[in-house]
């Protein structure tokens, strides 16, 4: 790792990692090469975990959770994806979970989120390993 580099990493903040998430989807669309896509698709998915991290609003990574991010990404690119989040809170009748972004015939509803039995069960098992 260069100096710039390590020296960008201990002076980076979660607002740039937002920024640089957020640059990155920028180019993800831009591009016109698939796997050039893909690789800044993944880029941007990386950045706005780690940054969701060090906001402490998530302690542990895990890679189905990667799975299901990068599967509604390849549905929707990431301004579909929070224009699709703000309506499903907004509508009540939504048969979408929020956090797998499938249609499902079976959710409990909150009063901003829907999940579904898989998403409930992927997070208690996660909740069983917490320490």
């Amino acid at each position: 790792m260069t100096n710039e580099t390590k020296r960008w990493l201990e002076q980076c903040t979660v607002a740039a990692l937002e920024q640089f998430a957020d640059d990155l989807a920028a180019e993800a669309e831009q591009s016109e090469e698939e796997a050039r896509r893909r690789f800044y698709e993944g880029m941007a998915v990386a950045a706005k975990l780690v940054a969701l991290r060090w906001e402490g609003k998530c302690t542990y990574i895990d890679g189905g959770l990667i799975d299901n991010v990068y599967e509604a990404l390849v549905v929707f690119s990431l301004e579909k994806l929070e224009e699709e989040l703000t309506l499903e809170t907004q509508a009540d009748s939504s048969s979408r979970c929020s956090f797998c972004l499938k249609e499902k015939p079976r959710l409990a509803k909150g009063p901003l989120a829907a999940i579904c039995d898989d998403c409930l069960q992927f997070g208690l098992q996660a909740i069983a390993k917490q320490p």
